[in-house]
């Protein structure tokens, strides 16, 4: 990040280090770490004339059974990946892989 055109903005760094739930994985990735989903969070630099910010959200959702204390029964768990695909997928930013 030593492109001065390029770099993250420091409001960025202090919103996650405010936050309790993320973790610096790197010069502009965090990782959440207080679910049972895996998210990691890379915010993108922009020019300094572009005051957006462009986050590159990945988080990676267990089945349903690794996260339930009770037995989920076969019919949900077998519907829930193109359930789950749907949902996620109609939002249009989102991109889901099974």
């Amino acid at each position: 990040m030593s492109d001065p055109e390029h770099t993250l903005p420091d409001r960025v760094r202090r919103a996650f280090r405010a936050h309790d739930s993320f973790t610096p994985a790197g010069e502009a990735t965090w990782t959440f770490e207080t679910t049972a989903f895996d998210a990691t969070v890379t915010a993108e630099p922009t020019p300094e004339d572009d005051p957006r910010i462009r986050y590159d959200v990945v988080v990676r959702v267990p089945t349903l059974s690794a996260v339930t204390a009770e037995h989920v029964a076969d019919l949900v768990a077998d519907g829930r990946p193109a359930t789950f695909q749907r949902r996620v997928g109609s939002r249009g930013v989102v991109t889901p892989s099974l």
